[in-house]
């Protein structure tokens, strides 16, 4: 193929105009010095210079002006040069230009003298803000907040016995509903370290049966959870977890009368691996999820008063009710709610900042919109439900260093934050069925009322062999466009 047949006929931002001659002015940029009684100078090379490319351009015929018109609107900024001979370049419009006209001579032409800046990609890489880094630091401030405040407002002296001793009661229910929620992957992802060596992974099969350590197990075999050395730091991991719990279990008794250490305690039962596998980023969230709202999970004894019948009618018996209608709600209730209060706040912030570092190694990509909007609701509901609790309790008498209302609403920012910037690409996507032999533009149709999104269904399902013919029976992969 000849050079006459590979010229290009030239526009800008996809207006054409004609040209009789093109130069280009492209090398570096140089410095020179010279010094007396030096023979040869000194050169310094700057970089490579900015590349211009010139026109001598034209437009004619009897619709010229119109064409002048339209040249002369898009000569501004950046946009899409045709070259005749180096194709498309991005390029800049290099400030003013000139047209030059002549009617008397020549008639319908109009001369533009152009200059163009070529537009190279950047130099230098532009930060970019890393919105999962930034979610999981606001998750372990608030964590840090939420430990020093139940620190500072967890207090077992001074209050009646019976009001301490149920304290202590819900305290340890707390600790076992945790354990309840977090325990079974624990003890899953301990076991992971005797599956042995790789040969060993193919025979698990079938335990996909046995519940999570059975699926847990398959997905190892199957590779999702990674090499034999992730499997082995997942089970140091479980093993590790499982410890925690023992040792809070074990030294309850002292940990409740030293709020700090019964704090870091119970910290310890949230923590996560440093590098969460994909199968594993929703369990997690599940069972953080599962400690959002605490008081109704809690085996928290409502009051007991006697029953004294009449002599001679029954036995005295012990019967449970409301505080409030038996006439016995007073000031050791009260603290007692208090206490409990504090409880419930520290642990559903533990559980909250917990789901969100779950959220934060969550691949987005590879969900759908549903999901995603689903984690944004639950994280933000979980945050208001918090903030407006705590706005209806009384303030404690001390501040901690970190104050927990701030933390909380920053964790909320960051969270929703970085969910929104991962989730930009996610789509909305369904399924429909065809039941008999339709063709592409009938379920376009009938899905959105307009046969404009015929080539997207065609697009998301490479089995359609023909428009005409979309086989009954098989789903199909069509975008929400409510």
């Amino acid at each position: 193929m000849s050079w006459l047949d590979q010229l290009l006929p030239a526009s800008f931002r996809g207006v054409p105009f004609q040209v009789d001659d093109i130069s280009h002015s492209a090398g570096d940029t140089v410095v020179v010095r010279e010094y007396p009684f030096q023979d040869l100078p000194t050169v310094f090379r700057m970089g490579e210079a900015a590349e211009e490319i010139r026109f001598s351009a034209y437009v004619i015929g009897d619709e010229y002006i119109a064409q002048r018109e339209a040249l002369r609107e898009v000569l501004t900024g950046e946009g899409v040069l045709v070259h005749p001979t180096a194709g498309s370049i991005r390029v800049y419009v290099a400030g003013r230009f000139s047209i030059k006209e002549n009617p008397t001579y020549e008639g319908g032409v109009a001369r533009f003298d152009l200059t163009f800046i070529r537009a190279e990609s950047r130099r230098y890489p532009t930060g970019v803000t890393n919105t999962e880094g930034d979610a999981i630091e606001a998750a372990d401030e608030a964590t840090d907040a939420a430990e020093q405040q139940f620190a500072t407002e967890f207090e077992l002296d001074g209050l009646q016995g019976w009001v301490a001793d149920s304290a202590r009661f819900s305290m340890r229910s707390t600790l076992d509903a945790v354990w309840g929620q977090v325990g079974e992957l624990a003890s899953s992802l301990g076991s992971l370290g005797a599956l042995g060596a790789p040969a060993a992974l193919g025979s698990l099969d079938s335990l996909a049966s046995m519940g999570p350590l059975g699926s847990l197990r398959s997905l190892a075999a199957s590779g999702a959870l990674g090499s034999l050395g992730d499997l082995n730091m997942l089970a140091d991991f479980g093993n590790k977890l499982i410890g925690s719990y023992q040792s809070a279990s074990r030294g309850f008794d002292a940990l409740v009368l030293q709020p700090r250490e019964l704090a870091g305690a119970l910290r310890d039962l949230f923590e996560l691996p440093v590098q969460l596998p994909q199968p594993l980023a929703g369990r997690y969230q599940a069972a953080f999820a599962g400690l959002f709202e605490m008081a109704p999970i809690l085996r928290r004894n409502v009051i007991e008063v006697p029953i004294v019948p009449e002599v001679g009618q029954g036995l005295v018996m012990f019967g449970r009710g409301d505080p409030a209608f038996l006439g016995t709600d007073g000031a050791a209730r009260g603290q007692l709610a208090r206490v409990n209060a504090v409880c419930d706040q520290f642990i559903e912030t533990l559980a909250t900042a917990a789901y969100v570092r779950a959220t934060a190694q969550f691949d987005l990509s590879a969900s759908d919109y549903d999901t995603v909007m689903a984690m944004r609701r639950a994280v933000n509901a979980q945050c208001t439900r918090l903030l407006v609790e705590a706005s209806t309790r009384q303030a404690p008498e001390s501040l901690p260093v970190k104050e927990w209302h701030s933390a909380v609403i920053s964790l909320q920012t960051a969270a929703l934050k970085d969910l929104q910037a991962r989730s930009r690409d996610v789509v909305r996507l369904d399924d429909y069925t065809p039941q008999a032999w339709q063709p592409v533009w009938y379920i376009s149709y009938l899905l959105y009322g307009t046969a404009t999104y015929a080539d997207e269904i065609l697009d998301l399902n490479p089995h359609i062999e023909h428009p005409l013919l979309v086989p009954p029976g098989k789903a199909l992969r069509v975008m929400r466009h409510d």
